[in-house]
């Protein structure tokens, strides 16, 4: 599973998809992108970061136990940055 935190410095929306074992990063970006019309409206195309965290199978704790994957910062002009991956 992924969750991806998509936010600005007021609010934060989360979000969570069931992906394979062997998506690629590129993957995980183009369906971070995919989210952006699925935002409230306050945060569609206003978004300025998103967090995409793996959570691991089905023990319930893995949402507190979450592994960081990238941190997204979305630019004025929508073009996306990444860091902090591991």
């Amino acid at each position: 599973m992924l969750l991806a935190e998509i936010g600005d410095e007021r609010r934060m929306e989360c979000h969570l998809a069931e992906v394979d074992r062997d998506t690629t990063l590129t993957g995980m970006i183009d369906w971070l992108k995919s989210r952006d019309a699925h935002l409230e409206e306050e945060l569609r195309g206003r978004w300025t970061f998103a967090r995409i965290y793996i959570l691991g199978g089905d023990d319930p704790r893995s949402f507190s136990n979450r592994e960081h994957v990238i941190t997204v910062y979305a630019k004025e002009n929508r073009r996306l940055v990444f860091t902090g991956r591991r």
